[in-house]
């Protein structure tokens, strides 16, 4: 993975992020919720303000040959009782698949949390996504629960798994 630059994003990235969620949305993945359209700049805008500017949400880029090559949006509990909690989304662009920078992003998120009091990262994957979860398994993620036929995707019915990863436990109180 050699120049690829994993960082926290920054509201210099928009434009940036707007070309790739509009090269994402024109794939149609089968692996991943579709949009019928690509978001706007101006709500791609949005989405990165709100992410950068909660004390518990990030918004993590790979840069290759100034490209972002992929994107970790991590979105913290909104409630009191999981503010030590999140959701992660990651998405790499079609060329840069199989490269480890999902693992890479995966990596700088753990670091990122760690240092912002997380405790604990959740994912959402389809079942029909095997190289996600193949990587969720490698980097210590775990089955928590299926929800059996959660999504249609071209006619079929697929399970949507959970997945998460306890990476800082509380001391026990004595």
């Amino acid at each position: 993975m050699a120049d690829v630059e994993v960082r926290e994003a920054t509201m210099d990235d928009v434009v940036s992020l707007h070309q790739f969620a509009v090269d994402l949305t024109k794939e149609r993945l089968p692996v991943i919720f579709r949009r019928d359209r690509a978001p706007t700049l101006e709500e791609e805008r949005s989405f990165a303000q709100e992410l950068l500017d909660a004390p518990n949400s990030t918004l993590l880029v790979a840069e290759a040959m100034g490209a972002i090559v992929g994107v970790l949006d991590f979105l913290g509990g909104r409630h009191e009782q999981r503010e030590h909690t999140g959701e992660l989304g990651v998405s790499v662009a079609r060329s840069w698949r199989r490269q480890g920078i999902g693992s890479a992003l995966i990596g700088e998120l753990e670091r990122w949390a760690k240092s912002h009091g997380i405790k604990r990262i959740e994912l959402h994957v389809f079942s029909n996504n095997n190289p996600a979860i193949a990587l969720y398994e490698k980097l210590g993620f775990v089955l928590e629960g299926r929800r059996v036929g959660a999504v249609e995707v071209d006619g079929s019915y697929i399970d949507v798994l959970q997945m998460g990863k306890v990476i800082q436990t509380r001391a026990a109180v004595l």
